[in-house]
């Protein structure tokens, strides 16, 4: 598999209000290595860039959380 980017940053809006911590939306723009997206992807068995960060960062936060650190 491979992702052909459209430009060198990937840019999401977040909105801190969906997560209970009240105030505006931000939008974040992000530098993301295509080699490692494809590994990720191909790891994690997503379809598409936005599937592979969010899993990988729901993933992670998952093992944080069982190893007793923040969130």
């Amino acid at each position: 598999m491979t992702y052909r980017l459209v430009s060198i940053a990937w840019c999401a809006r977040l909105d801190s209000r969906r997560h209970g911590r009240g105030g505006d939306s931000a939008e974040v723009c992000v530098e993301i290595d295509e080699e490692a997206l494809e590994l990720a992807a191909e790891a994690l068995g997503t379809t598409t860039p936005s599937d592979t960060v969010n899993t990988a960062l729901r993933e992670t936060t998952d093992q944080v959380r069982r190893a007793g650190g923040a969130g």
